[in-house]
């Protein structure tokens, strides 16, 4: 909570710099980076230590030692399970996909599930995934369309507290397919070369509270440093096909494309990774603050985007040179509210589905607070983006 207040407070200095024209935001963005070099950097090498093999496969309440530093992957598939890292390392070194994997054997749904204190550094792909063990591509479409039904066997009661992620290759926490009932609390998520957190379609009813995303989306790096290809940059939370989660009170700062995007996704590369039908609706994003990156919100963030290369299952409604370039994205029925957008360089919330309601929000130091339209979608099939309710919103 102390480094949430503390972006805060960095938040409302840029809303004062903004109307006194000091130079106030230069002097805290230098503070900033100060206190990230500081407290971001270790403050001694841990030992090397190692669960025996057959303890990896936890159960009960499994306390790690917060003087060790571990390389392997801990699996959670038993309910009623914690895991108190009590502040110990577990760095990957890239030799391996996930820091912790929660997932329950074909068939089996399991239930209170709990891991807190941990730092994961280094994953090949995500330091912590959680998955309901059905395999997405073996079923037929009527059954993957069947969200109910693949949601029954979605782990019950994951609750992921004050974790600490830092440079997973793809995500730093990974919500996959069918997925709900998922807290992530109180945690930091940075420096993924992917977003900081996927949400993944037909999940629902998830709770993203009190947590800092920084510096994630620059897929593109070599020997640490970031090369610069905007085509590739993602964004700190990515709502996939997802609806009804909450996003409350986190902290979004320098991500590569922006703090949140939702789509609906053209169910690309279906064969793997199966298709979508629910679009990613009803979400609330609610009392976050977003700042220094491009865009704060995107709604329908792939209505206007070329898709020729993602071997979409949807159908494109358009002809001629669109024609299986773009297609139809559907993010409707979104709340965004009480959210405070700070120095993007493009626009707070951008809007290309219809019933989006944005309220109470301030936006300060940007070009514009908002953008609503689809231009393709509207000037071409003739639907305009409809239904955008605009109350009480602030913009310095």
């Amino acid at each position: 909570m102390q480094k949430i207040q503390k972006y805060r407070k960095e938040a409302r200095a840029a809303e004062l710099n903004f109307m006194l024209n000091a130079p106030l935001a230069v002097f805290i963005n230098v503070i900033f980076l100060f206190l990230w070099a500081v407290n971001g950097s270790p403050a001694q090498a841990k030992e090397a230590c190692s669960l025996q093999s057959e303890a990896r496969q936890l159960t009960g309440l499994v306390l790690l030692d917060p003087d060790c530093e571990y390389d392997e992957t801990f699996v959670i598939s038993q309910s009623q399970t914690t895991l108190d890292c009590r502040g110990a390392t577990i760095n990957l070194q890239y030799q391996r996909d996930f820091g912790i994997q929660i997932k329950a054997d074909a068939g089996k749904v399991i239930t209170d599930i709990s891991v807190k204190n941990c730092i994961i550094l280094n994953a090949d792909s995500a330091g912590i995934v959680i998955d309901n063990g059905v395999n997405v591509a073996g079923l037929s479409e009527s059954q993957q369309m069947n969200g109910d039904a693949v949601r029954a066997f979605s782990p019950k009661s994951v609750v992921i507290d004050d974790v600490t992620i830092g440079a997973a290759k793809n995500a730093g926490i990974y919500i996959k397919k069918y997925i709900t009932g998922v807290t992530v609390s109180n945690s930091t998520i940075k420096d993924s070369y992917g977003v900081c957190i996927y949400i993944d379609a037909y999940s629902k009813y998830n709770q993203i509270l009190g947590n800092v995303f920084e510096h994630c989306g620059f897929r593109n790096r070599t020997s640490g440093k970031v090369k610069k290809i905007p085509s590739s940059f993602r964004e700190g939370l990515a709502i996939d096909s997802a609806s009804s989660n909450l996003i409350k009170d986190n902290v979004f700062d320098g991500n590569a494309g922006g703090g949140i995007f939702l789509y609906k996704n053209c169910s690309e590369h279906n064969a793997q990774t199966g298709i979508r039908v629910e679009p990613a609706a009803h979400n609330e994003i609610v009392g976050n603050t977003f700042m220094n990156m491009p865009v704060g919100v995107w709604v329908a963030s792939r209505q206007s985007r070329d898709l020729s290369k993602s071997d979409c299952w949807d159908k494109s409604p358009y002809t001629g040179a669109l024609k299986n370039r773009y297609f139809l994205d559907h993010a409707p029925s979104n709340i965004i509210t009480d959210n405070r957008f700070a120095n993007l360089t493009e626009v707070g919330v951008r809007i290309e589905d219809d019933f989006t309601t944005i309220r109470n929000n301030s936006f300060t130091n940007m070009p514009a607070p908002t953008e609503v339209g689809a231009q393709f979608r509207a000037d071409l099939l003739n639907s305009p983006v409809t239904g955008t309710v605009d109350i009480g919103n602030t913009f310095r």
